[in-house]
């Protein structure tokens, strides 16, 4: 694959210019192709979902970009729109068929992340979309204990049932043992 017209791909997706994405795709262009560049490996995907280019995410999307290909940390296109709190770009990427739980590589799934970052509107739409609240990772933390606002945690709180509650406990047992 020529690396020229993926590195137009590349930058097209991290500006959200469309129009250069499609002809990049039209010349060639591999819409997986992670910028080898980059220590994290971003894809166009990534790149696109990251800075809330909803258009860009959109069209790479349509021309069968991996929805779910991970960069070297493990942050997958959801993950990362989650952090940077795009709303709109999650909602595409949740519509487009993201797997809601995937995990990086230390254990967030993206609604720990929106938790982490305080964007309280991302918590919301990906609890209401079906997140699991009951998840911790690698450090033994959930969503609920990383949450930036007291917002937060009452959101996760009001979706929470006994088993979560349980494993919760359990968790912050183990954490404070070790």
């Amino acid at each position: 694959m020529n690396s020229t017209v993926n590195e137009k791909l590349l930058s097209a997706s991290a500006g959200g210019d469309v129009e250069t994405i499609l002809t990049a795709i039209k010349e060639g262009a591999d819409v997986n192709a992670p910028d080898i560049a980059s220590p994290y490996r971003y894809t166009p995907l990534i790149l696109a979902s990251r800075a809330g280019f909803t258009g860009a995410a959109t069209a790479l999307i349509s021309a069968k970009a991996d929805i779910n290909l991970p960069d070297s940390n493990g942050f997958t296109p959801l993950i990362a729109a989650s952090w940077f709190g795009k709303i709109d770009t999650v909602s595409a990427l949740l519509d487009s068929g993201a797997k809601i739980d995937d995990m990086n590589l230390d254990g967030n799934s993206a609604l720990m992340e929106a938790a982490i970052m305080g964007h309280e509107d991302v918590v919301s739409m990906l609890i209401k979309a079906g997140a699991s609240i009951g998840k911790i990772n690698r450090t033994g933390h959930s969503a609920y204990d990383l949450a930036k606002t007291k917002e937060i945690k009452e959101l996760i709180n009001n979706k929470m049932n006994l088993i979560d509650h349980i494993c919760f406990a359990v968790a912050r047992l183990i954490r404070k043992s070790i």
